[in-house]
């Protein structure tokens, strides 16, 4: 449809248009395309005209029976439980409208999801039970336990109101961050509760011991919190996935300890002066089966504390072989990290198939989905006429580039020129083959596409008055069919393909007796001018930024991903590669190794502002120094739980490191902090200080670690769907926590001691040069007189 312009009658412009476009079939039957002999020619003559389909190139079966397959996306930043129950409402719309169609869902990565987030809700709240259960084990009072419960639900549903107003939504790491957290949200309570309880045992008033026990500790654990804190501010920053998964849970986590903070400084200081009552052992009315236990249980609690005042005494004494045999150990945990497996992440060509199958509930089932994938290998791959790659369903995206269990490694042939590209791809996959536990391989750039080469001769054509653009428009108009215009109908619109029929298109020599009219009128047969060479050539051809590629694509099982990737590293270095191509690793193994370089720097950047901000709180650059020996006591615990349980650094464990920097500081906060105290108000000797602040903080360290640690417990053993993803956290956080708290309480007060002797011992030295120069300057002035 052409507009032709406006023209003016009377007050009125009136567009005038010319109408080309077809409305019926029959308008284009009888579409006059040439005069011969006088005689108008139609394409009705030469030619059918139907409304039909595109030719059918795939077939799809469900359940044995033909069918489409539709896959929804959902859109970037939105939920997929509720676009998956959005869209299940939609079919069953559909399904009371057309019964006669039958709608199966095959794929629904919101069950997945669904299972995943009840397993770790499960473990939050088990986590929260033995939490609590740790604090009953210590304090032996349910009122003082039940105050600093208070804690958990407070800081819980503050924390719904920060993910509500932030635009957060209930999800697997969202969850995930409460599960983590959920041990260490009374760990401020703890230390304010503890303290509290033995003013109110040394006979204070309810209120004054809230509030002298409340005021001796409060900057300890606002130094604890804040060092907690400010490692979650790298992950906030962080880019790709890395930043992805964990953005959310380190808002969530954060923001919960700063409630639980908040909370411990408040709440528990006033319900402590309000409900908790002590009992002397005197009174008459106390003599009772559980005053028996409580007594019992008191009396080994003071003798472990006894124990470990004998200890820091024998270790101070004896410091420099409890400084080696640390060391040692430390030594022993770097040489042993190279048993630990390296990190992972969890085409088609020609005539390619894909069979799913959907797997029981992983409750209900006693294999695995890679063992069973490994079984069907073992029964599959000696069918002869075939290659079949088996393998385990890869899960969610987001939850794959970060777990340990992924078997995928590609290896990406860079390189224009395609002959080239494929020897190289072959001596890949031939290096990749050798390498132990690999189960399939592939190359992404299929050959053996059948190609019929026609090349033009250019002088032939140009003598005849042909071009070579004329000769492929008129084989493409044949063969493949070329767009004449379009066909609305209903709103809708079709395009019109010229192209010949089926039978006269499906040999080649007919083809090549094809008439071309060249640029002077007259026919020419296309066999004069053309020569057909058979060949064969890729199904398809890649490329990753704007650079040809063949991605050799392996499956392995029973390996970790960094011990296949040194495998074929090292195989790799035998292949000679020409000028212009480049062999790398790509796929899941490039965006590990891309998180891995901002995590490091993330753990770096947190191990810096950890040491700034006990820098501030204890107006010092010496005491956050000693601090800091706390940190690498935790990789001894982290390489022996990693290595005990077969896990493998993946992201999340990298995450768990992070995190360490700022947990396991917490305890030598708390003894460094009380030192202080007493050297400070009390005036107490170095050695008496150190002795009795490690009686009175061994408690409170013990209760906070272990409640972090049995909070984290069930999440560490993975149960369930998703349960796998969470592992790795949780379990670098339990065992670094657990091996830093114990070599801690004694190599803490030693390496204090041994600063602080210097330091002293420093002092005594300028007081004598000062005492010294005046007594000589003295002595001069009494020779003068």
């Amino acid at each position: 449809n052409i507009p032709a312009g406006l023209y003016e009658k009377g007050n009125l412009e009136i567009l005038i248009r010319t109408q080309g476009e077809y409305r019926t079939l029959d308008e284009i039957r009888n579409t006059v395309i040439t005069m011969r002999q006088g005689a108008p020619i139609q394409i009705k003559d030469v030619a059918n005209v139907e409304d039909s389909w595109e030719e059918v190139r795939q077939l799809v079966r469900i359940n044995r029976e033909p069918g489409v397959r539709i896959a929804i996306n959902k859109q970037s930043g939105v939920n997929t439980v509720e676009v998956v129950d959005a869209v299940r409402e939609e079919m069953e719309r559909i399904t009371k409208d057309f019964p006669q169609i039958q709608l199966i869902t095959l794929i629904d990565t919101s069950i997945y999801i669904k299972k995943a987030i009840y397993n770790v809700k499960n473990a939050t709240m088990i986590g929260g039970i033995l939490a609590i259960f740790i604090l009953f084990l210590f304090l032996r009072n349910i009122a003082s336990t039940a105050i600093i419960a208070t804690a958990i639900p407070i800081s819980i549903l503050a924390t719904f109101g920060l993910m509500y107003f932030g635009g957060f939504t209930l999800n697997l790491m969202t969850f995930g961050g409460i599960a983590l957290g959920i041990g260490m949200l009374v760990d401020s309570a703890i230390v304010v509760m503890e303290n509290i309880y033995r003013h109110r045992e040394e006979g204070h008033s309810p209120v004054d011991g809230a509030l002298i026990g409340s005021s001796e500790v409060w900057s300890a654990i606002v130094a604890s919190t804040l060092t907690t804190l400010v490692v979650f501010f790298p992950v906030v920053f962080l880019r790709g996935m890395s930043g992805i998964m964990f953005q959310q849970m380190a808002y969530v986590v954060g923001f919960a300890l700063l409630c639980s903070l908040i909370v411990s400084l408040t709440l528990v200081p006033m319900l402590t002066s309000r409900f908790l009552r002590m009992r002397h052992v005197e009174d008459p009315n106390y003599r009772s089966r559980l005053h028996k236990i409580y007594t019992y249980s008191e009396e080994a609690f003071r003798h472990v504390e006894e124990r470990y005042s004998r200890l820091l005494d024998w270790a101070i004494e004896h410091r420099r072989i409890v400084v080696l045999s640390v060391f040692l150990f430390f030594i022993l945990s770097v040489f042993m990290v190279r048993f630990i497996g390296g990190g992972g992440w969890r085409s088609r060509g020609g005539h390619t198939s894909e069979l799913r199958i959907s797997l029981l509930p992983q409750s209900q089932r006693n294999r695995s989905s890679e063992e069973i994938a490994n079984m069907l290998r073992g029964e599959l791959e000696d069918l002869p006429g075939v290659t079949i790659r088996t393998r385990a369903g890869q899960g969610l995206f987001l939850l794959r580039m970060g777990s340990s269990t992924t078997d995928n490694v590609s290896v990406e042939v860079r390189g224009y020129d395609l002959q080239t590209a494929n020897e190289l791809a072959q001596r890949v996959e031939q290096v990749i083959r050798k390498v132990p536990n690999i189960t399939d391989t592939q190359i992404s750039r299929e050959e053996g596409s059948p190609e019929q080469l026609i090349r033009i001769d250019r002088q032939k054509a140009a003598d005849l008055g042909l071009t070579v653009t004329r000769i492929g428009e008129a084989l493409e108009t044949a063969i493949g069919g070329t767009q004449a215009s379009n066909f609305r109908e209903g709103g809708k619109e079709y395009r019109i393909l010229v192209r010949l029929s089926e039978e006269d298109r499906k040999d080649l020599d007919e083809l090549l007796d094809l008439i071309v009219v060249n640029n002077r009128g007259e026919p020419v047969i296309l066999r004069n001018v053309v020569e057909v060479i058979q060949q064969e050539g890729p199904v398809r051809i890649e490329r990753k930024n704007q650079e040809r590629i063949i991605s050799v694509n392996a499956n392995f099982t029973g390996r970790d991903l960094g011990s296949v990737i040194a495998d074929i590293r090292e195989g790799l270095r035998t292949i000679p590669v020409a000028k212009d191509f480049s062999i790398v690793f790509g796929g899941d193994y490039e965006e590990q190794q891309e998180a891995f370089q901002e995590l490091l720097f993330g753990l770096i950047l947190a191990i810096f502002l950890v040491y700034m901000v006990m820098a501030g709180q204890f107006e010092s650059f010496k005491d956050p120094f000693v601090v800091l020996f706390s940190i690498p006591m935790a990789l001894i615990g982290v390489v022996f739980i990693m290595i005990l349980t077969g896990t493998i650094f993946s992201m999340q464990a990298f995450i768990g490191c992070i995190m360490l920097a700022g947990i396991v500081v917490n305890n030598a906060i708390l003894l460094v902090d009380y030192t202080n105290q007493l050297r400070r108000n009390a005036g107490m000797p170095l050695l008496d200080a150190i002795r009795l602040s490690g009686s009175r903080r061994l408690r409170p360290i013990l209760m906070t670690t272990l409640t972090t640690v049995l909070g984290l417990l069930p999440l560490s053993f993975g149960f369930g769907e998703g349960g796998e993803n969470q592992a790795p956290l949780a379990r670098v956080v339990i065992g670094g926590l657990l091996s830093s708290t114990l070599i801690t309480l004694v190599l803490i007060p030693v390496v204090y001691y041994f600063f602080e002797q210097r330091f002293i011992f420093e002092n005594v030295q300028n007081e004598i040069r000062k005492m010294a120069h005046r007594v000589v300057y003295s002595i001069g002035v009494n020779k003068k007189l």
